[in-house]
């Protein structure tokens, strides 16, 4: 709680955009333990926007985020692993950083899916995309 203070009050943004958790099962995808640790999360970041600024966020699905950065670079975006292709390769400064097995640290996938909810905020809302 106090980081995610500290890093609304530092920052001040204006608006806040957060991907909305799964409330479903996909076959083979989520299980009931990573929907409750992801649910709980959310709604705790989302409390914390709120407590610390009275501002609600945004809250935009999966689908809806894949839809957005589709229509962004021109190509259709179906999983997440072509979200951090696409992502990282729009971004060329993006910086990807190796754990010591020279594997994509997991870190680095939360990244580029916050870039991607911030990218999905400002065509949609801002850009009426």
């Amino acid at each position: 709680e106090k980081e995610i203070t500290k890093l609304i009050q530092n920052t001040n943004p204006d608006f806040f955009a957060v991907e909305s958790y799964a409330n479903k099962f996909s076959k083979g995808r989520s299980t009931a333990r990573t929907i409750m640790v992801l649910s709980v999360f959310n709604e705790f970041i989302n409390y914390l926007i709120y407590k610390n600024t009275g501002k609600i966020s945004k809250r935009f699905a999966v689908v809806t985020i894949r839809s957005q950065l589709s229509k962004m670079i021109g190509k259709k975006i179906v999983s997440k692993d072509e979200v951090f292709d696409n992502v990282k390769n729009y971004f060329k400064n993006y910086n990807i950083v190796y754990n010591r097995n020279n594997n994509v640290k997991k870190e680095c996938y939360d990244e580029i899916d916050s870039i991607a909810v911030g990218l999905c905020f400002i065509n949609k809302e801002r850009n009426n995309g």
